[in-house]
């Protein structure tokens, strides 16, 4: 064992090189310190574990990147960070796929596994293993609401389990609207017109829409 002592003070402070326990090539050598050990090229400190234990690559001007040898890819740029199990298998990583790529991927690998994003400690959002978007979709979570400031093209059925709302204002069914509750509008104030066997018929200056059964024509 090699030690270095200070001479700054009655603390003692050291750094112990410990040779390796066995003769296997995997043991290592050990350097023990209560201090922190800070590796440093000329007066630039680039490499830091500190005494409790936490590793960084140290902030400079121009910054320090941790890059793998064979192919000097940042991590912090084009690469990958991994997420793996005890044995090594990868369970999920971040990063970009391949040097021209201008998508950013967060993947999990894990057959059933989830995407959840979390703030102040709750689940705000979770991609599942199938691919639905669930916003608070538990009790604990809160009836979180999802808001799209802009147009939203939707490419299938729209399912609505709750009320249905139009600036603030309940969207009832159908046949509420021929009624003339929901929108406080019967269908004839807002322009359509009913035929016998449920022809609806909304008249425009620019557009005719015809509505009947489960289909539409629309006429510009």
């Amino acid at each position: 064992m090699l030690s270095l002592y200070s001479d700054l003070g009655a603390y003692g402070r050291s750094l112990n090189i410990k040779s390796p326990a066995t003769d296997s090539p995997s043991d290592p050598f050990v350097f023990a310190t209560s201090n922190s050990i800070d590796f440093a090229i000329d007066t630039d400190k680039h490499f830091l574990i500190d005494d409790v234990g936490d590793v960084f690559i140290e902030n400079a001007s121009p910054k320090f990147t941790l890059k793998d040898i064979t192919s000097t890819t940042e991590i912090d740029f084009s690469g990958f960070i991994d997420f793996v199990d005890s044995t090594d298998v990868r369970m999920g990583y971040m990063g970009y796929p391949y040097s021209t790529s201008r998508a950013l991927y967060v993947r999990n690998e894990i057959i059933g596994g989830e995407l959840s994003f979390c703030t102040e400690g709750f689940v705000r959002a979770t991609v599942t293993a199938s691919g639905e978007l669930l916003v608070g979709y538990t009790v604990d979570q809160g009836a979180y609401k999802l808001q799209v400031n802009g147009a939203a093209l939707i490419a299938g059925d729209v399912d609505v389990t709750g009320t249905l709302r139009q600036a603030g204002v309940e969207v009832a069914t159908l046949q509420s609207l021929l009624d003339g509750v929901g929108l406080g509008k019967s269908l004839a104030a807002n322009g359509y017109a009913t035929l016998p066997g449920g022809l609806i018929i909304q008249w425009g200056l620019t557009r005719m829409a015809l509505t009947l059964a489960s289909w539409d024509v629309h006429l510009s």
